[in-house]
């Protein structure tokens, strides 16, 4: 079984990796049970990222608008059995 989070997504095909880096530092600070609906900044999100692997940092992606949060447990998810 598979729990899927509802979470951001890229808006094109080839920025996959960097959103997946992006959600995780946001999985990672906050809570597994919250949303990830973030509406990162993407032209600003490429650059952040080189940024931080230079200077060996993790630092919050740029964002623009983070969406209302809902309580921990109640969290948008789907599970699907493989």
């Amino acid at each position: 079984m598979v729990n899927l989070v509802d979470c951001a997504q890229q808006p094109n095909l080839q920025d996959c990796g960097l959103f997946a880096a992006a959600i995780l530092f946001e999985w990672v600070t906050e809570s597994v049970n919250t949303p990830l609906r973030i509406n990162f900044t993407l032209l600003k999100m490429r650059p952040h990222l080189a940024l931080c692997l230079e200077r060996e940092l993790v630092e919050p992606f740029p964002r623009g608008h983070v969406s209302k949060r809902r309580k921990a447990g109640s969290a948008a998810s789907r599970q699907v059995v493989l």
